[in-house]
């Protein structure tokens, strides 16, 4: 994935189970994180959960005007329960200044 500096950024993920059946995140929080390998987040944002295993993103412009280019690790971490927290995405991300 591919996303400019100074922009807002909108994510969607779609969680399914190993079957391909939706997971249900109706009533759970999500975290989406954005770091570079070794340090703590430096974007941190709380998704929207939804129907069907739908989790969006909106990571807004004031957070990505500061960073600088190059490829990030973002993750995002649904809590469904407070003893049932999950891992569910973890990517690479280029970013970069708009050419």
């Amino acid at each position: 994935m591919r996303y400019f500096i100074g922009d807002d950024w909108t994510i969607t993920y779609e969680l399914t189970d190993p079957d391909g059946q939706p997971i249900d995140v109706s009533t759970a929080t999500a975290q989406w994180r954005l770091y570079r390998v070794g340090s703590a987040p430096l974007v941190s944002v709380a998704g929207t959960c939804g129907a069907n295993g739908r989790v969006d993103v909106v990571v807004p412009s004031s957070m990505t005007s500061s960073l600088l280019q190059g490829i990030y690790t973002c993750d995002l971490v649904v809590t469904h329960s407070p003893t049932n927290k999950r891992t569910y995405a973890q990517t690479t991300i280029t970013v970069q200044h708009r050419p």
